[in-house]
């Protein structure tokens, strides 16, 4: 390599670093960033008296039992539609 192949070769490989670091420079912020949001989720799901590290079955029991809950309310209020049926129908 010539002395001028190879002044223009190191130009190119110091832009291309300096892209490169910016670049990195960018990732890490964005890093940081979603760091301090995963922390506040945990801390929000640990204040809903929730274990972020088992939030998928936190969430299918809870599934389960409003479900079991809506099941309850159906039967009670049909329950209460029959004996106003009943009264209604004297």
């Amino acid at each position: 390599m010539e002395n001028a192949e190879i002044e223009k070769k190191v130009k190119d490989l110091m832009v291309r670093h300096a892209a490169v670091q910016h670049k990195k420079a960018l990732l890490q912020g964005q890093l940081q960033s979603k760091k301090k949001e995963l922390e506040a989720l945990v801390v929000e799901i640990k204040a809903e008296g929730l274990d972020p590290k088992n939030l998928a079955e936190e969430t299918k029991k809870a599934r389960e039992s409003l479900e079991a809950e809506i099941l309850a309310f159906e039967s009670d209020l049909t329950k209460v539609e029959a004996a106003l049926a009943t009264y209604d129908n004297k």
